[in-house]
């Protein structure tokens, strides 16, 4: 007997067998998590993998796996995140026993058990990793932003002073004292003051400079 007649016989010998072809659950799972990462979701647990694994392309199930897929879906919709994430007290362990033999269900037919237990520090410590990174990359966009809005700001407020110092008939603004503060720019009617002490704001109205505006020799820093 060759080894295709082999695989067969052992397969036709399962009770719960997967439909996922020559796609192993370690492939399933890579193809699930590019997705979902690309659609902003949480990374699977084997149970979803499984789960997939265990599908049809249609949607439907085999006779023999039909009635425990209802058991894991159900235990999976109302479990804990906390519980999905321990293959000791997940759905699959709580319908179909701890994994033996050298394999664990929705992982691979060559990883024990130990061994996705040992991993989970480590992948604990990536997950957050990788939140405070996407936490950082928000951070940068938000000052991104601000930047963008503050060279805009700057750039208007440049042009509004050359073109006053080119022939405006606008007053003079007085200042009450060399301490006051414009939080606004100046009205039409009026041109910047020397002895005005001016508030730049950022694109979320919080102050990101302080200073004077030389009309005479407009310069930005």
């Amino acid at each position: 007997m060759n080894i295709r007649e082999t695989n067969a016989k052992n397969r036709q010998a399962l009770d719960v067998y997967h439909t996922s072809g020559k796609h192993g659950s370690a492939k399933v799972a890579h193809m699930m998590n590019k997705k979902r990462t690309a659609a902003g979701a949480k990374p699977v647990t084997r149970v979803d993998v499984w789960i997939e694994t265990h599908t049809c392309k249609d949607g439907s199930t085999s006779k023999t796996v039909a009635p425990i897929m209802g058991q894991v879906k159900q235990l999976n919709s109302a479990q804990t995140e906390e519980d999905s994430e321990d293959i000791l007290q997940d759905p699959l362990t709580k319908v179909l026993g701890l994994d033996k033999g050298g394999r664990t269900r929705g992982v691979g037919s060559t990883v024990s058990q130990t061994q996705v237990l040992a991993s989970i520090p480590a992948q604990e410590k990536l997950a957050e990793l990788e939140k405070e990174r996407n936490a950082k990359d928000q951070t940068i966009n938000v000052l991104k932003s601000d930047v963008e809005y503050l060279k805009s700001t700057v750039a208007d407020i440049k042009d509004w002073c050359t073109r006053n110092q080119h022939g405006s008939s606008c007053s003079q603004h007085e200042a009450a004292s060399t301490s006051s503060v414009a939080t606004t720019p100046a009205p039409n009617d009026c041109s910047f003051s020397n002895n005005v002490l001016y508030r730049l704001l950022d694109s979320q109205k919080k102050v990101a400079a302080h200073g004077k505006v030389i009309v005479q020799d407009v310069q930005f820093l």
